[in-house]
């Protein structure tokens, strides 16, 4: 991606996120959020943020699996965490980029290509759970049909997706022939080893063609989001006086979605904005109290994930500085972007 379209994305999601901002404090006043702050019952953080722990090392879990085993548990844990980070705080969602590029760093096996690959097949894992979770809402709350439509639209086209990425893995020989016969046709792009650059990449979907790693990734990408599910639902007495399943699925998945966004980095501003609609078109009448849910569940995320991403890039042995410029030279090279 050239740098005058990653700018240009960059101030584009500035623009949205400073919208969302504005029209969550047009909305409530920066003293009825200072209120519902002074009337959370903070009790509810402690377990909270246990269970966002225990989501994140089952997404390590996750990865190490896709990656065939190739880096240790903890290894592919810290590496994580350090690309949670890194999204948290650069544009563009370059974590992935310095996801890559470190796992390809800790182990010969791994190529970025590799690596990159693993994180596509965790974004259509996450995307297609998120759209179960969306389901779950949908069957026990009048949403709108709009709401309905999103969901009955982008459900197909994640499954076609992933069944394209299981059958391109299954046959990887056909794919790289085909590939090197188009491209013997094309000869000026020669120069770009795509047949080697597509290996590697199919090489990170091997895990989706044996039946055994299969069930071990969506197991594990099961248990995540349960804890994902669940640290939301343990924090909802905190600010609503009770938990609600249906509102934790619906802003789940709405959080989710506003992930996805050109925004801040960190979604600043998107990811309350997308808590605060789903709840109310739940009903839920009070806007300052799910705000300050919804930064409180936020600023947990981001605060977590600053943590062990502190921790993790001590482990590697690299600076943040380093990482970056590191990051920033690869994202400028013909590396497939991370879109999901």
């Amino acid at each position: 991606m050239s740098g005058l379209r990653r700018y240009a994305i960059g101030i584009i999601g500035l623009v949205i996120s400073l919208l969302a901002v504005y029209s969550i404090v047009s909305e409530i006043g920066i003293e009825r959020l200072v209120e519902a702050f002074r009337n959370a019952n903070y009790i509810y953080i402690l377990p909270c943020s246990f269970l966002i722990l225990l989501g994140l090392i089952a997404r390590g879990i996750r990865w190490r699996a896709l990656l065939n085993h190739d880096l240790s548990i903890s290894r592919a844990f810290n590496i994580m965490n350090v690309a949670y980070m890194v999204n948290a705080i650069l544009p563009m969602r370059l974590g992935e980029v310095a996801r890559a590029y470190l796992a390809s760093q800790a182990s010969e096996q791994v190529a970025m290509v590799r690596a990159l690959s693993t994180i596509v097949v965790e974004r259509l894992l996450d995307v297609i759970a998120v759209l179960i979770i969306l389901g779950f809402a949908i069957t026990s709350a009048p949403l709108p049909d709009e709401v309905r439509g999103i969901a009955a639209a982008a459900a197909p086209a994640v499954g076609i997706g992933f069944i394209m990425l299981v059958v391109m893995s299954a046959q990887r020989k056909r794919v790289l022939m085909v590939l090197a016969a188009l491209i013997r046709s094309l000869p000026f792009i020669e120069r770009f080893h795509l047949v080697e650059t597509a290996g590697h990449f199919l090489d990170g979907l091997s895990p989706l063609t044996q039946p055994a790693f299969f069930f071990k990734v969506v197991l594990w990408t099961t248990i995540a989001w349960g804890f994902s599910l669940v640290s939301g639902y343990v924090l909802m007495p905190g600010f609503f006086g009770m938990s609600d399943w249906t509102a934790t699925h619906l802003f789940s998945a709405a959080a989710s979605f506003a992930n996805a966004l050109p925004a801040m980095p960190g979604s600043i501003g998107t990811y309350e904005y997308s808590i605060l609609i789903s709840f109310q078109s739940l009903g839920y009448a009070d806007a300052a109290v799910i705000t300050g849910f919804a930064v409180m569940i936020h600023a947990l995320n981001l605060g977590i994930n600053a943590l062990l991403g502190i921790y993790g890039i001590a482990q590697e042995g690299i600076s943040l500085s380093q990482l970056s410029e590191r990051v920033r030279a690869q994202a400028v090279q013909s590396v497939p972007d991370s879109t999901l």
